[in-house]
């Protein structure tokens, strides 16, 4: 437990600071104010921001930023110490390969999954900013442990899988 910890801060901090995960994050966020302050009007008729039309910026808005994350930083997990020329050395020591895989594709999901929630909950205050109050937090809550986490889990095993038997980063990058 103790190596799955480790390696899982190792990997999340590498991603949380690296410079394209921030302009992703900007761009994404951009994104979503733009979906969100364009209105929600439908046959010259202003509506309220209602859930599910929040859930559908939100996804609409939001799903191509948190894939390209995906793709992109499974790559960087992977070759970042065969870049390094140190993977040998990480590999020699007194741990379990399984460990850090889990721990990369757990670092992986839990920064697409906390973008997510930063976007879920720029969501509501969206709604309460506009007079709409009831937020339904339980269909935010559905649609993000039914539908959208388990996408991000299978996709970030895939991808990080896919980088793993790739013998080059972007041959992995194409693949994904």
């Amino acid at each position: 437990m103790q190596h799955f910890i480790s390696f899982f801060k190792l990997n999340f901090y590498s991603i949380i600071r690296s410079a394209t995960f921030k302009t992703l994050f900007i761009f994404s966020g951009i994104m979503l104010f733009t979906s969100l302050f364009g209105g929600f009007e439908y046959f010259g008729l202003q509506s309220y921001p209602v859930t599910y039309k929040m859930i559908d910026a939100l996804n609409g808005s939001l799903g191509l930023f948190e894939i390209i994350i995906i793709v992109f930083f499974s790559g960087e997990l992977v070759w970042r110490d065969r870049a390094a020329k140190i993977n040998e050395v990480i590999d020699a020591t007194a741990h379990n390969s399984v460990v850090a895989l889990f721990a990369r594709v757990s670092a992986l999901v839990s920064t697409v999954s906390i973008l997510h929630v930063i976007a879920m909950l720029t969501c509501m205050l969206y709604q309460v900013l506009n007079g709409y109050y009831n937020l339904q937090v339980d269909l935010y809550l559905e649609f993000f442990v039914l539908k959208t986490l388990p996408n991000f889990i299978f996709w970030s095993f895939l991808l990080v899988f896919a980088q793993i038997l790739c013998n080059n980063l972007y041959i992995g990058y194409f693949i994904s």
